[in-house]
């Protein structure tokens, strides 16, 4: 009888190497589902909580760096607007005046109503935004030194012969009638202005320029139509547009004829006027007119004459400090009126922001 030998199944019969075939296949097992482990784990890791704080730090200072930036691109795109704005309404009256040979018509002279003949210089900023805006903003103000001056005859044939027969009367109830300007019993520096009744006390009220009418002009007024003009800007006074001394200035409106003419669609707001809406109403541009003959005729003696100014941001004797003189007795041609914001900003704007009156050098 032949035997055949299979070293297999001689396991079979052998208790310690069975036990050691089983051991190693378990063995392998074990290392497969190790391996797996591995992967799995690997999928399911994450951020550990300190390198999530690390990483909201950084993003912190990284935002703290970049947000004062990213809140002036707002400021300075709207400046840019508002300067294309005015170059643009500037441009557009200059072309009216070389086409037609005369301003546009029926500007807003920026007073309130009393009632006839009777004017009042609207409310002005007080930059407080909790007792509701006024009329005229605490900027175009601070820039212009406006007052309530009364047009006398020869001021108003002037006016007349530059093309400016009707004005629109601004008659601002909003801005200089707000109830918020009395609280708690206590009236505040603002007092809430009384309206011509009937039609003469109406927004934008259309009215004849005569004798008598009252209007914005610059640094200087008279109270009255037979009036000497006094002027408010004195040494060490501070002033944006010094040029424009004794010049009146009128708002552009929709009833102007810029718009009636078709040379613009529509009035210009100014986007920076917009944002100060909780401060004033007033946001229209506006249009100074050439200083007339029969205004330096009206101002009084004493008043200033020729002034020197200098840079506001230095001293009068800086080597750095830009220093102009301005002769304030000559009368300007019609194509010498000039345009500006609502904040009293002009295009081009001067080198310097702001400047100081460093000298009287010349009176009437």
């Amino acid at each position: 009888m032949i035997f055949r030998y299979n070293p297999f199944s001689a396991i079979k019969h052998l208790p310690a190497l069975s036990c050691l075939a089983r051991a190693a296949r378990c063995t392998q097992t074990d290392r497969g589902y190790d391996r797996l482990a591995a992967i799995q784990g690997k999928k399911e890791s994450g951020f550990t909580l300190l390198e999530i704080v690390i990483v909201l730090t950084i993003i912190g200072f990284l935002l703290a760096m970049i947000a004062p930036r990213l809140g002036n691109i707002g400021t300075s795109a709207v400046q840019t607007i508002d300067e294309s704005n005015i170059k643009g309404m500037r441009g557009y009256v200059m072309l009216y005046q070389q086409q037609k040979n005369r301003l546009p018509n029926k500007p807003i002279t920026i007073v309130n109503s009393r009632g006839s003949n009777d004017y009042q210089l609207p409310l002005i900023d007080d930059g407080d935004a909790e007792n509701g805006p006024e009329t005229i903003g605490y900027e175009f103000n601070e820039r212009c030194r406006l007052r309530l001056h009364v047009l006398n005859k020869e001021e108003v044939d002037e006016i007349k012969k530059m093309g400016i027969r009707k004005m629109a009367v601004l008659n601002d109830h909003v801005g200089s009638t707000n109830s918020e300007h009395t609280k708690d019993g206590e009236d505040s520096d603002l007092k809430p202005q009384t309206f011509s009744t009937g039609d003469e006390g109406r927004p934008l009220h259309m009215v004849d320029v005569e004798e008598g009418l009252g209007v914005l002009m610059v640094g200087a007024s008279a109270d009255s139509q037979s009036g000497k003009i006094k002027a408010v800007v004195d040494r060490d006074d501070i002033v944006g547009n010094p040029a424009w001394l004794y010049r009146v200035v009128v708002g552009l409106g929709k009833d102007s004829s810029l718009v009636s003419d078709g040379m613009v669609q529509n009035e210009g707001l100014s986007p920076s006027g917009m944002q100060n809406a909780d401060y004033n109403t007033y946001n229209n541009y506006c249009m100074v007119l050439p200083r007339l003959k029969a205004t330096v005729k009206r101002i009084g003696g004493g008043e200033p004459k020729e002034i020197e100014l200098t840079d506001s941001n230095y001293n009068e004797d800086d080597e750095k400090a830009e220093q102009i003189l301005i002769d304030l007795s000559q009368k300007q041609e019609v194509w010498e009126v000039d345009v500006c914001s609502p904040l009293g900003y002009k295009w081009p704007r001067d080198s310097v922001n702001l400047w100081r009156v460093s000298e009287v050098t010349g009176k009437f």
